[in-house]
């Protein structure tokens, strides 16, 4: 299966500073506030506010907070696919508000933080795609 990531529609593609606490990140990793406005790779159940659109390595890590920025989508239109993190991906889950479920992955039977909206699932590859979607968190 994959590569899972960015399938279409407008991407609002700005540099990010990354939080010093951050951890290796990879194209297509959600991304979530650390502190005072600096992104970190989100964890499961952290609310996403952009997508990465540049690696950073773990060698390329900042040593103090902002001093590294990378590319990501900070937009709600363009369309990303990720697997679920367990379960079966099913027609029911269309039009529902799902959570990050870690690690390039969609909880699909969590909707606690609402972070992504799903408007289609490929059951084949039992993936969903999806926006991100702006809370008030």
């Amino acid at each position: 299966m994959g590569p899972y990531g960015y399938v279409s529609g407008e991407q609002m593609l700005r540099y990010v500073k990354i939080d010093s606490s951050s951890t290796a990140i990879v194209a297509g990793d959600g991304l979530s506030i650390a502190t005072d406005g600096y992104l970190k790779k989100a964890a499961a159940g952290d609310v996403i506010r952009a997508i990465a659109v540049e690696a950073l390595p773990t060698a390329d890590l900042p040593a103090s907070d902002g001093a590294v920025s990378i590319l990501a989508d900070v937009g709600t239109t363009a369309i990303y696919e990720w697997p679920a993190d367990a379960g079966t991906v099913t027609q029911a889950l269309v039009f529902t508000y799902l959570d990050f479920g870690g690690s390039l992955t969609v909880n699909i039977a969590a909707t606690t933080d609402k972070t992504l909206y799903c408007i289609g699932v490929n059951t084949d590859r039992n993936t969903v795609l999806f926006n991100l979607v702006r809370t008030a968190a």
